[in-house]
């Protein structure tokens, strides 16, 4: 198992335009935390790009893209620029034009560049033939990753938000809400660096308010299945030193909607 954790989202500072957007529903909804309030193409378009200046030259690793509509027909590509403010000519990461890789009825994207790159224009280009109507898009991120290993003990499941109330005839009604992930895992055997420098910082910069990212895969199919954007709901429990070079730390990720 691979795991990178991404807590550091540059889109969120960062200067977008896009080739097609909806007035009422411009590309700078990706910056905004709830990813129902969605980046929207005009009516038809199912081919567009979404340019973001991130104002300085910034480390990247990984690309999420979160709560779309796009079908596994989806293609996308990412490049990179200093000198190029429409990063065109992706001078310094070009992936080419690939599969985005979305799995039915998980409506996201990862993309995990080879090796770090930094720059400051980065340009996303999305096209589906096969998406209703136009593209949408929840939440970007684009950001450094730190890429641990040796996490044991991870499991996913579903929480449900429904409300189920039994009438005084014994019928059960349903109120039927949504459902979310939650991720759990332990970052066992770790060193004094890893830990202060990544999971200890990662906790004082986003507390229980500010996103992360959980990228689980093994270069199979369940990418999008078991990785998890979302909130942390450990905040608070200490790392623990279990001796003179090891310490753990454990983790909770509950999926943003």
């Amino acid at each position: 198992m691979s795991m990178r954790l991404a807590w550091v989202n540059q889109i969120d500072g960062a200067t977008l335009s896009a080739g097609s957007q909806i007035g009422t529903l411009p590309a700078t909804n990706v910056q905004h935390p709830h990813l129902s309030k969605k980046w929207h193409t005009a009516a038809g378009v199912d081919t567009s790009h979404v340019l973001a200046d991130l104002l300085a030259e910034k480390a990247i690793d990984v690309l999420a893209v979160l709560g779309t509509n796009l079908t596994s027909s989806a293609t996308m590509r990412l490049r990179a620029d200093n000198a190029d403010a429409t990063a065109q000519t992706g001078a310094i990461y070009d992936s080419g034009n690939i599969a985005a890789g979305v799995v039915d009825n998980y409506p996201a994207f990862y993309h995990l560049l080879p090796v770090q790159k930094t720059a400051r224009y980065w340009r996303l280009d999305i096209a589906d033939a096969v998406v209703p109507d136009n593209l949408q898009i929840g939440r970007i991120f684009l950001g450094p990753a730190w890429a641990c290993d040796r996490e044991y003990g991870w499991g996913i499941t579903w929480q449900d938000a429904s409300v189920i109330a039994r009438s005084r005839g014994g019928q059960k009604w349903i109120d039927e809400g949504a459902r979310a992930r939650l991720l759990q895992f332990s970052l066992n055997y770790q060193s004094k660096a890893d830990m202060m420098d990544n999971v200890f910082e990662s906790a004082r910069r986003n507390g229980l308010t500010k996103e992360l990212l959980a990228l689980l895969t093994d270069g199979d199919a369940y990418t999008s299945r078991q990785s998890v954007f979302g909130l942390m709901t450990l905040v608070g429990e200490p790392i623990i030193q279990e001796n003179a070079r090891i310490f753990r730390a454990r983790y909770q990720i509950e999926e943003s909607l």
